[in-house]
């Protein structure tokens, strides 16, 4: 699994005290009720603070048995929904890191494969 470092450095600030101002360990909790969702699509949006990431799953509609041209045409024309199932939104400062992080994995993808 590849993940961003294990230590956080908090943001830099004169009310934080000296001790917190270094490295801390992240104790990584991932709880059991979480549930994952799946993704078909995503939308990232930046501001000048915060890149926000949007994650969409197709509801395509439910066919029963075979459906009339008409409505093919119909389904064709409106589209189909596309539900956000999870918004996640980074620091921008921090947005590389997150980036550097999904790049690993594909390329110990690629090297796997080969």
């Amino acid at each position: 699994m590849v993940g961003l470092d294990v230590d956080a450095v908090p943001p830099e600030s004169d009310a934080l005290p000296e001790v917190l101002a270094e490295r801390v360990p992240i104790k990584w909790h991932i709880p059991v009720g979480l549930g994952s969702r799946y993704a078909h699509h995503m939308l990232v949006q930046a501001s000048d603070f915060e890149v926000t990431i949007s994650f969409f799953e197709l509801k395509p509609p439910v066919i029963l048995g075979d459906i009339s041209r008409e409505e093919q045409q119909r389904i064709l024309k409106e589209g189909v929904l596309a539900e956000c199932v999870a918004r996640v939104t980074v620091a921008r400062e921090r947005y590389p890191e997150f980036l550097k992080a999904f790049m690993g994995v594909m390329k110990q993808e690629e090297s796997n494969s080969e």
